[in-house]
């Protein structure tokens, strides 16, 4: 293939490289890099009502001191933990963190966890290890000394992750991350994260879930389900013949639908258990029990993870 005349030699000799180094990480059975990327925005839920006092912790006096303790918490995440998180632990770009608002690039197997671990370090749900620990009950810091101050475990933020061809204009991408925000706070309830897949195709599917309710953590079931699609222990049959049948099960009482949905997951699968499906799509049912078609919210939530799970091959 010979080079385009409009590329400059560095740009050649570049490209060149970026082909030999694709080359030899494939002959080392590493997979090439995806045609998709992901854009993540997060955004703390309700700050303006954190500064004036009518989300303040009980007891807390909302004051000069209140004030400082709530700019130290927001400082201490835009500056510490972000950057970490985003560039040092998931790979990721960081293009604005200041407070409460996060702007930033990362890989499509990388930015579900990467958002994850943001929302936990911005509520102190961090154990001392880095592990997440939702049950975790943290305060709100007061000690003007202390090493890591944090909002505490009554603070939440909402998130916009969009998923866009390399080929898609930035300025579309970063319309549909805000768009995808706004859902997540005002169509999901806040404390939430909202996914729209953004395909090369023009297809756009978006769905969405809080982060954590009762024991289902919904990155951690997308991520399993993803994990069952790449090694082929979950066919892509089954998303197909359940948005096949969804119709006709939304009319079925919940229980119904519970059976009917893991017979077509059994059904389509090799080596997948009983807990595969607790774990992913029965969970995923439970999550999304509260939305208005948990059946329809279920199988967007599984097109984003399969999606992922196929590294945008779909």
């Amino acid at each position: 293939e010979e080079d385009e005349p409009s590329l400059s030699a560095e740009a050649t000799a570049a490209r060149t490289a970026v082909r030999n180094l694709i080359q030899a990480a494939g002959a080392d059975g590493i997979d090439p890099p995806s045609r998709y990327y992901a854009l993540l925005l997060l955004d703390g839920d309700n700050m303006g009502k954190w500064l004036s006092g009518d989300r303040a912790p009980d007891g807390q006096t909302v004051d000069e001191a209140y004030h400082r303790a709530v700019s130290r918490a927001l400082g201490r995440f835009a500056g510490h933990h972000v950057p970490r998180i985003v560039e040092q632990e998931h790979r990721g770009r960081l293009v604005y963190s200041g407070g409460d608002d996060v702007l930033a690039f990362g890989s499509l197997q990388d930015a579900l966890p990467m958002a994850r671990r943001l929302r936990a370090a911005f509520s102190g749900h961090l154990t001392d290890a880095g592990a997440i620990a939702w049950e975790q009950t943290s305060a709100f810091t007061t000690d003007p000394e202390a090493q890591d101050p944090v909002l505490g475990h009554k603070a939440s933020a909402s998130a916009g992750l969009v998923m866009a061809h390399h080929m898609q204009p930035l300025d579309q991408v970063l319309d549909r991350a805000r768009t995808t925000e706004t859902f997540a706070k005002d169509g999901l309830g806040r404390d939430a994260l909202a996914c729209t897949v953004m395909k090369r195709s023009g297809e756009q599917v978006r769905a969405g879930g809080t982060w954590h309710r009762d024991d289902v953590d919904l990155v951690a079931v997308l991520q399993r389900y993803a994990r069952l699609v790449r090694d082929g222990t979950v066919s892509t049959g089954t998303l197909y013949n359940l948005r096949a049948d969804a119709a006709a099960l939304a009319a079925l009482p919940a229980g119904a639908v519970r059976s009917e949905v893991r017979r077509i997951f059994r059904r389509q699968t090799g080596a997948a258990t009983d807990a595969d499906f607790a774990a992913t799509v029965g969970a995923l049912l439970r999550h999304t029990a509260c939305q208005d078609s948990p059946l329809r919210a279920t199988t967007q939530l599984l097109t984003v993870a399969q999606f992922i799970g196929q590294r945008g091959l779909s």
